[in-house]
């Protein structure tokens, strides 16, 4: 395997995990707050934004340009999700779900479409993968936590 494949095998097992973690709770629970102020749809529009978010910065890599990310300051992680979510936590289930697929859809065929020298480890292909499939296992798991907790 290719370091472009393992990356994209990782990113692929933590939205299994996703999907594992949301499947079968019912169309009523998903849209109940769950998490802060945040519901296990609004989870689900913050994985598909942020991938949404990563593929025009994987192609400016790919051209050698700077990418935005590289002016993004962790301490704006917070400031940066409460903006998206004003409008996208108003977006129906179904068009959820569907973002869901089109984005990570968008994401591999990027990824595939990259020079295989930026999944090397330290680069920002590899780095940007291994954030985003970290952070989508984490979700997953207050996901199944909340379920436990909630006995869905």
């Amino acid at each position: 395997m290719s370091d472009k494949s393992d990356a994209i095998a990782v990113l692929e097992a933590a939205r299994v995990e996703t999907l594992d973690a949301i499947n079968g709770i019912p169309e009523e629970k998903m849209s109940a707050v769950a998490f802060g102020t945040w519901s296990v749809k609004d989870v689900l529009c913050h994985l598909a934004s942020w991938e949404q978010y990563a593929v025009p910065d994987l192609q400016r890599v790919s051209r050698g340009h700077v990418p935005q990310m590289a002016t993004f300051r962790l301490e704006d992680v917070d400031d940066w999700n409460a903006h998206l979510m004003r409008s996208r936590n108003l977006f129906p289930l179904p068009q959820v779900m569907s973002e869901v697929e089109e984005s990570r859809r968008q994401l591999i065929d990027t990824l595939n479409a990259l020079p295989d020298g930026l999944f090397a480890s330290g680069q920002l292909a590899s780095m940007l993968v291994n954030g985003l499939a970290e952070g989508e296992r984490h979700h997953a798991d207050d996901i199944r936590e909340w379920r436990k907790r909630e006995g869905i």
